[in-house]
């Protein structure tokens, strides 16, 4: 392969010129992926204190009993989630029918990675009828909350509430509310504001512990009445959607000084641009 190499004094001044722009858009994409973060801090605060303590303002308060709540509404339930909906989890149809299997599949198979802490529209992957049939797979209804229970820190307690009907694998735990208890959007927020405390229940030998289907079923989460729940599942709709947005802007800027650095440097380094 032959290189084009201009004389060394023009290298030497690329050279400069680059490490100097690179740095100023290095540091702009690390200021900006702070900021991506702490906005994602501050919608996990948002939600917490949502569900936790309420909308309405100031009102008489009480220890639940629950380590990641603390102080709730005086007139809150506590239950276990095993008591407020049926719990169940999924399986892998054999690998070694892909064909059958998998190949031109149609059904929704949820696994954790398709789990994205919101609303799940669609897999990545898909099923047939034939893998039903032939496996431990069961399909859950539209409005299923389900959580991850496999992957170690980064990936237990991602959850997801199903958009429509979908199968899921054996590392994903779905709950069917019931629903005069409990609405599938409450539960989903606050299983997203108990998000870090998952890891505190994973058991396992593996470097990665993983949560089971008892360890969430016994999991305790609060129990607002039924208006109350809409209340603030209105409020953080709203409010989550404006950190969202801001969020949105901030990885947009990320991909904007991703790309001008590639395109600064090949440009300077093919001569494209004059240093």
């Amino acid at each position: 392969m032959l290189l084009a190499l201009p004389p060394k004094e023009i290298q030497i001044r690329s050279a400069q010129y680059l490490n100097a722009k690179c740095t100023e858009i290095d540091t702009m994409l690390s200021k900006t992926r702070s900021s991506i973060e702490e906005y994602k801090k501050l919608k996990q605060a948002v939600i917490t204190q949502a569900v936790t303590k309420g909308v309405r303002g100031e009102r008489e308060m009480k220890d639940c009993g629950v380590e990641w709540a603390g102080l709730v509404p005086h007139h809150w339930g506590v239950a276990k989630i095993g008591s407020i909906g049926q719990t169940s989890s999924g399986a892998t149809p054999l690998r070694s029918k892909e064909s059958s299997f998998f190949d031109d599949a149609t059904i929704r198979w949820v696994r954790t990675l398709d789990l994205n802490d919101g609303f799940v529209y669609d897999s990545s992957e898909k099923i047939t009828e034939l893998a039903l049939a032939s496996s431990a797979c069961s399909i859950m209804p539209k409005g299923t909350v389900c959580v991850a229970m496999y992957g170690g820190a980064g990936t237990i307690g991602k959850c997801g509430l199903l958009m429509s009907d979908c199968a899921t694998n054996q590392a994903v735990c779905s709950i069917v509310c019931n629903r005069k208890i409990v609405s599938p959007i409450f539960l989903l927020m606050q299983l997203l504001a108990l998000k870090p405390y998952w890891m505190k229940y994973a058991v396992g030998t593996r470097k990665d512990p993983n949560i089971s289907q008892d360890i969430v079923a016994r999991m305790k989460i609060l129990i607002p009445p039924l208006d109350e729940q809409k209340e603030i599942t209105d409020y953080l709709d709203a409010k989550c959607a404006e950190i969202d947005k801001l969020i949105a802007k901030k990885e947009q800027l990320v991909k904007e000084l991703e790309s001008y650095k590639k395109s600064l440097i090949y440009e300077v380094v093919t001569g494209k641009r004059e240093v």
